[in-house]
C-alpha cells in the first residue's frame, strides 16, 4: 500500500500562520506532517508520496530533517488551481497497480481515525464526521444507498441523500479504484 499526502495549499484563512505551509504547523512540538508520517508508519505504510507547491522548499527541507528516505515528494506548480491539480500531479502513484491512501495534509487527528480506513470489509473507503457545523466550508459526502451522490462544499438544490457528513480528507482505494481515478484526472486534450 502507497499513501499520497495532498500538501500543496496556500492555507489563506490561517491568519499569522498563512505564511507557512499548513502542514507544518505545529502542535505539540510536532508538525502535521511529522505526525502524518508516524501516523502511516504505525499502519505500516512508508512508501509516501508528498503533493507539494506553496512553498514546497519549506516542506522538502523539513521531510530531510525529519530523515524518512521513503517519503518522496512531486511538485504541482498550479497549487492555487486546487487539489484536483495536485491529483493530477500524482497520477504516476495512482496508476501505480498499488492499493491507495489518500490524504490531505492540514488534519490533525488521532492514529486510530487512520487506522479506522482499515477496519472495515468495504473495499473503497473514506472517512466522513456527521457531526459537523453546516456552512459553505465544509466539504460534504451525501450518501444514497450507500453510494456517494454529492461530494463538495455546497450541497445541490433538491439534491436526496440518507446521509451527510464532512468529509476528513482520508480514503483507502483498491488499486483498480486508483487507477479510475487517475483517469478522472486530466490536465488537457492530449494527456
Amino acid at each position: 500500500m502507497r499513501a499520497i499526502i495532498l500538501a500543496a495549499g496556500v492555507g489563506r484563512r490561517l491568519g499569522e500562520h498563512g505564511d507557512n505551509p499548513k502542514c507544518l504547523l505545529e502542535f505539540g512540538g510536532r508538525s502535521l506532517l511529522e505526525r502524518h508520517i508516524a501516523n502511516l508508519e504505525a499502519c505500516n505504510i512508508s512508501d509516501i508520496t508528498l503533493c507539494v507547491g506553496y512553498r514546497r522548499a519549506l516542506i522538502e527541507s523539513a521531510v530531510r530533517d525529519l530523515g524518512h528516505a521513503a517519503v518522496r515528494t512531486t511538485v504541482n506548480d498550479e497549487y492555487e488551481l486546487g487539489s484536483i491539480v495536485s491529483l493530477w500531479a500524482t497520477r504516476d502513484v495512482l496508476r501505480s497497480g498499488e492499493d491507495i491512501v489518500l490524504m490531505d495534509a492540514d488534519v490533525l487527528y488521532a492514529t486510530a481515525i487512520i487506522q479506522a480506513l482499515f477496519k472495515t470489509p468495504v473495499a473503497n473507503r473514506f472517512l466522513f464526521d456527521r457531526n459537523f457545523i453546516p456552512g459553505d466550508e465544509p466539504v460534504k459526502i451525501c450518501l444514497q444507498a450507500g453510494r456517494i451522490v454529492e461530494f463538495r462544499k455546497r450541497i445541490a438544490h433538491g439534491l436526496t441523500y440518507t446521509d451527510c457528513g464532512e468529509s476528513v480528507g482520508f480514503f483507502s482505494l483498491k488499486s483498480a479504484m486508483a487507477i479510475k481515478h487517475r483517469a478522472l484526472y486530466r490536465r488537457g486534450p492530449a494527456q
